[in-house]
């Protein structure tokens, strides 16, 4: 709704990454300050999410189910602090399936 997409935020954490000194202090809009490291294990997360609803549309899951069944238990670590992983669930659900894509 606000102009920017799923796709684009992985692929500007991306360009942060490529970019940006190993020693640099990450201070995030939300979100505890870290470490390039703690950024990159949050653009792991966003990768990993995408595959996993990529996989829930491919097998033909509807937005509801896939926000139910799509878990990332690998990342116990971290929780989203203003949204909610279903939340995050339908917004790349719905981005996958638009045909601006």
């Amino acid at each position: 709704m606000g102009g920017g997409s799923a796709a684009g935020f992985l692929n500007n954490l991306d360009r942060i990454l490529a970019t940006i000194p190993a020693d640099t202090r990450v201070i995030a809009g939300h979100g505890p300050v870290t470490d390039m490291a703690g950024l990159r294990r949050a653009r792991d997360f966003m990768k990993d999410l995408h595959v996993q609803v990529e996989k829930a549309v491919k097998a033909g899951l509807s937005r509801a189910e896939a926000a139910r069944t799509v878990t990332l238990d690998t990342y116990p670590d971290i929780k989203p602090s203003f949204r909610t992983l279903a939340n995050d669930v339908l917004a790349i659900y719905d981005e996958s399936r638009s045909p601006r894509r």
